[in-house]
């Protein structure tokens, strides 16, 4: 009951200390003669420990909501052959000059080529 609570001061707390560390240290102060490893050090440090509980905190505040939708529970139905097909349309999309009709047509031939792959897999296997 206390631990979503915390791990949001937590996640929120981390990020303005990565970001200050990002802008006071960072990766880059090293020199000719300084390799700058401290600086690098805790840097790394403080981001690992923000993607730590900023996943943390996700999980925890998805544990809790709950999304019913019909979109996505299509989607779920069809995760799997999503995840499978879409580097398919990825590779053979990425020439178009078009950021957004590469995503609409990436997006659109997944979602359709994932819905005969399920389609099939349903009458092959039951």
């Amino acid at each position: 009951m206390w631990l979503l609570p915390v791990s949001i001061v937590v996640t929120v707390v981390l990020y303005f200390a990565t970001m200050y560390m990002l802008g006071t240290m960072g990766y880059w102060k090293e020199s000719a003669t300084y390799p700058g490893y401290l600086e690098k050090f805790l840097t790394m440090l403080v981001q690992c420990s923000f993607v730590i509980v900023f996943v943390l905190t996700f999980v925890l505040i998805t544990m809790r909501v709950q999304f019913k939708n019909k979109v996505l529970s299509f989607m779920g139905t069809i995760a799997l052959e999503t995840y499978l097909i879409q580097n398919i349309f990825i590779v053979n999309f990425t020439n178009m000059k078009n950021d957004l009709l590469f995503f609409a047509a990436v997006y659109a031939g997944t979602i359709v080529s994932a819905v005969i792959v399920h389609g099939v897999n349903k009458k092959l296997i039951g």
